[in-house]
């Protein structure tokens, strides 16, 4: 007898829509971690930490030669939110760059100039290869644009 009971669930997507402090919190472990290191050996943990966690994509880019070992990288920037594109090779280069016209740690990089080592190492990893980081939007650039140098 009595009222019907309702069951009420918050679903993860729901749970989204509350504000999460996620910035404030990285900007926390930064501040941390730069002060336990010093700057040359939190930018060398920055870059480790990108190679690190390119593991995860290499399994997309087996197989696959270098130029679309690029376009690959780029689906799974986009995925990221980077707003990446390839563009043109440039002098005696045979593979596209990548530019980016969204920084996903754009107010942290302000702060913390070495979390651009991070996308450095992660590319690296990607692509087996040494990154030149000849623009980015931090230091004034209209974009993040890498380029893969060739092997020696």
């Amino acid at each position: 007898g009595g009222r019907p009971g309702h069951v009420y669930v918050l679903t993860e997507q729901g749970a989204n829509l509350f504000p999460k402090k996620y910035s404030w919190f990285s900007q926390v472990l930064l501040q941390s971690l730069q002060a336990q290191m010093g700057e040359e050996k939190f930018e060398a943990y920055m870059y480790d930490l990108g190679v690190q966690t390119s593991a995860v994509g290499i399994p997309r880019l087996v197989g696959k030669n270098r130029t679309e070992r690029v376009a690959e990288i780029v689906r799974i920037m986009n995925e990221a939110g980077f707003a990446a594109q390839t563009i043109a090779a440039e002098g005696n280069d045979k593979i596209p760059r990548i530019e980016c016209k969204n920084c996903v740690y754009h107010d942290l990089s302000k702060d913390y100039p070495a979390v651009c080592r991070f996308d450095i190492g992660f590319l690296s990893g990607l692509m087996g290869a040494d990154v030149e980081h000849q623009e980015c939007m931090q230091r004034g650039g209209q974009a993040c644009r890498f380029r893969f140098k060739p092997p020696a």
